[in-house]
């Protein structure tokens, strides 16, 4: 079940999925982060409408970022918001072959603790948890072009 699973999160991007937002919420938990490929020292090419959708994470970010004192459903919602946007990047992805699998390996952590951040319930992580989060979208143009 767990190759099933990984199998259908790399292709989802190929081919686009109509899944309900807690089904694939389910399925992004479950896939393990094994770390970001390399292109040989060179950034991966993205196409633009990739550029566009990591906007988008960035700018729920910042809009989260500017709030002095977020309680703690505000995290949850933010987790919310991020995972949307998540969903969003997958469904638009026409992207195929090792620049694809490089940017599911970028994007597996940002789900993985958005999931965390909409359940959160333990005040003392949610900081940590948003700014590595944050963290993660911000390498972005690190990797990708």
């Amino acid at each position: 079940m767990f190759i099933i699973l990984c199998g259908s999160f790399l292709l989802s991007c190929n081919q686009g999925t109509n899944n309900s937002e807690s089904q694939s919420n389910e399925a992004y938990s479950m896939v393990p982060y094994t770390g970001m490929p390399l292109n040989n020292g060179a950034k991966w090419k993205v196409d633009s409408m990739t550029i566009h959708n990591v906007i988008r994470l960035k700018v729920t970010a910042n809009m989260f970022r500017v709030k002095p004192f977020p309680e703690l459903d505000t995290y949850q919602l933010l987790g919310g918001y991020l995972i949307n946007d998540a969903d969003t990047m997958l469904q638009q992805c026409k992207m195929k072959g090792a620049a694809d699998e490089a940017l599911h390996e970028w994007l597996v952590p940002i789900i993985n603790q958005s999931g965390r951040l909409k359940n959160i319930t333990d005040t003392a992580e949610e900081r940590k948890i948003f700014d590595s989060v944050d963290r993660r979208i911000n390498t972005f143009h690190q990797y990708f072009d």
